[in-house]
């Protein structure tokens, strides 16, 4: 224990080391936290649209091509970035939130399953209508994007 702790002291004294006040730790603490939240709500985000845009995009008749049809309208680029989303959200909360105390397929099962049935919940609400809506309507030439046309 003796040459640690001389370890220790050496690399204190060769200035190798840096003393940071509490304050910086919680500054460091609190960003993290905001940054775990904002990822979750972009990765439920994107599982939402994983979610609602093929099921807007299918048409009442698939006709005898039904999974060939159905593949095609998936977003997949959307689908691959939320699943990174959700490797690098378990990643974060397992090596900064105190998670790594509990067993990793428990962190990556429950944190997996909310983000996907939060998502799911999103997807069948009327969030995206609704988004889409105001997005329709704050177009910067005032004509909206097709949602507000006047037809004359």
């Amino acid at each position: 224990m003796s040459e640690l702790k001389n370890k220790v002291m050496g690399s204190i004294k060769k200035n190798e080391v840096k003393m940071h006040s509490k304050n910086f730790f919680k500054i460091i603490k609190a960003l993290t936290e905001i940054g775990i939240v904002a990822l979750t709500l972009l990765v439920i985000f994107l599982i939402n649209l994983s979610f609602y845009l093929p099921r807007k995009g299918l048409g009442l008749e698939l006709g005898a091509n039904r999974w060939n049809h159905i593949i095609s309208v998936v977003p997949w680029w959307i689908v691959i970035l939320g699943v990174a989303g959700i490797g690098l959200l378990i990643w974060l909360i397992y090596r900064y939130t105190g998670a790594y105390k509990k067993r990793l397929v428990w962190i990556i099962g429950i944190v997996s399953i909310v983000i996907v049935i939060a998502g799911f919940a999103l997807s069948v609400s009327n969030f995206n209508e609704t988004v889409g809506k105001g997005f329709g309507q704050m177009n910067g030439n005032g004509q909206g994007n097709g949602y507000h046309h006047n037809r004359d």
